[in-house]
């Protein structure tokens, strides 16, 4: 896997991806998606073959990432809403504080 200055990472498959080689071509895909960093570009110039099982397993990884993508989404913003809770008890303890120092 080639990787680009722009976060784009290149997965090259090259001969048959069809039913006899399906369960291959899946775990080079899922190795590929778990090893790239930004985007993923398939090239499939070096193909021989591509059935429905090759473009099946294709589809099938996209499903997964899309999926992946909304539960990251999620995860982040209930990062974020967290953060800013912390953030407001963090300024509200501060100036509680502030307020004890100058009663003292």
């Amino acid at each position: 896997m080639k990787q680009a200055a722009s976060e784009l990472s290149v997965l090259s498959l090259a001969g048959a991806l069809d039913v006899h080689h399906h369960l291959e071509v899946r775990r080079q895909v899922l190795d590929g998606v778990l090893a790239a960093r930004g985007d993923l570009l398939l090239d499939l110039r070096r193909a021989t073959v591509l059935d429905s099982s090759g473009i099946s397993v294709l589809i099938g990884a996209h499903r997964r990432l899309e999926l992946r993508e909304q539960q990251l989404r999620a995860q982040f913003t209930a990062m974020e809403e967290a953060l800013q809770a912390v953030q407001a008890q963090g300024s509200w303890l501060q100036a509680q504080l502030a307020g004890m120092l100058r009663s003292s």
